[in-house]
């Protein structure tokens, strides 16, 4: 088992950038859009890699209503998803990040704060209780920009 904890802004993005190389799909727990971690330019950088590699992003959100967040052509269509999920169900105050054998928290307010498991049991484990909270959440339709309006 490895295990970081960081208050660098630089150790929040290394592990998102990480994530395009995930073997299989991603799961997040969202507090706010990639774009508010890091600069448009690499968030787009991003996603067109999950789009070429077809990798699943399935993310959890309390949020109901989505502005335009993305330019990548086909990128909602062909990998993202995303589920609305109750506060009193799951109050999200920090975000969650699980692919491969790696879990990471961290938020940006009130201080930037991020902690990094990699462990093949525990990442299985947060998997799964992703999964159990997606299977009850509300799916929600998204444009092509990922706006829900």
């Amino acid at each position: 088992m490895r295990i970081i904890k960081s208050n660098k802004m630089s150790d929040i993005i290394s592990i998102n950038q990480r994530s395009i190389y995930a073997k299989s799909e991603i799961c997040i727990i969202e507090l706010s859009t990639l774009n508010e971690l890091i600069p448009s330019d690499e968030a787009e950088a991003m996603r067109e890699k999950w789009k070429s590699r077809k990798i699943q992003v399935k993310q959890l959100s309390n949020m109901q209503n989505f502005e335009s967040w993305t330019d990548v052509g086909g990128f909602i269509k062909t990998c993202m998803s995303i589920r609305q999920v109750d506060e009193s169900v799951l109050p999200i105050k920090a975000e969650v990040l699980v692919f491969d054998d790696v879990v990471a928290f961290y938020r940006v307010k009130p201080e930037i704060s991020i902690l990094v498991i990699e462990d093949d049991d525990f990442a299985n484990q947060q998997r799964a209780l992703f999964t159990a909270i997606w299977e009850k959440a509300k799916p929600l339709s998204l444009n092509s920009d990922g706006s829900t309006k």
